[in-house]
């Protein structure tokens, strides 16, 4: 490998051991923060300002490659000052806005090396041209110790997603996942599927399975969770679906909850429904029995009035006839 190869492999092992070393500070392990959070005094900051400008400096690329290097630190001090806060979740979160930039240093670099192998220019004078079995071995062992804690992390989060999907399945209750735009169902439980028939749910949009609900809302509604990312809740929701070539009317509680990526992006929408059909039916039952009861006692309360304005008239009428007996009838008396 010639010395110019050489001179870029090295600032990439540098480049990675910057990496490794972050993530480790961003999961508890016990890295000097120094060189991550500044651009100065980080090894690939010492190859740049020790190196690379006096060598390479009349390229474009290796002043552009001067400001990547010096964001990625300041976002990586970012970062580390998230993490400090306590704001753990958050910071790693922020692994990914540093892999964008870090990608651009390795082009960058990788293109500042094609172009100085393509025009003549003087050797390398670095010193430490040869690649650090130093650094590489601080690589090698950051990353082991960074893989162990990150695979008990990642059991943790495994055992976490397995019980949480043994929930979604025992819960009584109705639970999708919805992807995208389209709310296409990711995962329903048995619920859902219990519910609402013997087809296929998975890979298919909540409009294609039942294209009756977009006239009764439920789609719109939906789509403001989506876009938006306002969650909704609604209680006894009407619903009328076609099932087995027949139409059912149901009454549910509902709540939409959007889904969103680690970098804070909605990607789909947590559908939870619970089926109050039967105390909605009961209760609506008892009121329209209680109705009828309402309705059939003013309707008694009718009739008896007017059944006692019948008796009041039939009882004039006979105390009148009464009366006029009484003034007709001639007293009794004795004869001449």
């Amino acid at each position: 490998m010639d010395t110019i190869s050489l001179d870029f492999e090295q600032a990439k092992a540098k480049h990675l051991l910057f990496k490794s070393n972050l993530r480790s500070i961003l999961y508890g392990l016990d890295v000097d923060v120094a060189p991550v959070v500044s651009h100065t005094e980080c090894a690939v900051g010492k190859w740049i300002y020790d190196h690379a400008l006096k060598t390479y400096g009349q390229y474009q690329e290796m002043h552009e490659l001067e400001q990547v290097h010096a964001d990625l630190h300041r976002t990586a001090k970012t970062l580390v000052e998230t993490y400090n806060a306590g704001q753990v979740e958050e910071a790693r979160k922020g692994l990914v806005g540093i892999e964008t930039i870090a990608d651009a240093l390795v082009s960058l670099l990788t293109t500042l090396e094609q172009k100085i192998k393509s025009q003549p220019a003087p050797a390398s004078t670095y010193q430490d041209i040869t690649v650090s079995i130093d650094e590489l071995s601080k690589l090698s062992k950051a990353n082991l110790e960074l893989d162990k804690v990150i695979k008990s992390e990642t059991a943790g989060l495994v055992k976490e997603k397995w019980l949480l999907q043994e929930a979604f399945m025992q819960i009584p209750a109705s639970i999708s996942i919805l992807k995208g735009p389209e709310h296409i169902v990711q995962f329903a439980n048995p619920v859902v599927k219990a519910a609402l028939g013997d087809r296929e749910f998975v890979g298919k949009s909540v409009r294609e399975l039942f294209p009756e609900l977009g006239d009764q809302g439920y789609i719109s509604i939906l789509d403001g969770v989506y876009t938006t990312g306002e969650p909704f809740v609604g209680n006894e929701m009407r619903a009328v679906v076609e099932l087995d070539g027949k139409e059912q009317e149901f009454y549910s509680n509902v709540s939409y909850s959007a889904i969103r990526t680690e970098a804070g992006e909605i990607e789909g929408i947590l559908a939870f429904s619970y089926d109050v059909s039967e105390q909605v039916r009961a209760r609506n039952a008892a009121e329209e029995a209680a109705e009828r009861l309402k309705q059939a006692y003013e309707d008694l309360e009718v009739k008896v009035k007017f059944r006692n304005i019948e008796l009041e008239r039939t009882n004039r009428d006979l105390q009148k006839k009464l009366d006029g007996l009484e003034a007709n009838a001639e007293p009794a008396g004795d004869g001449a």
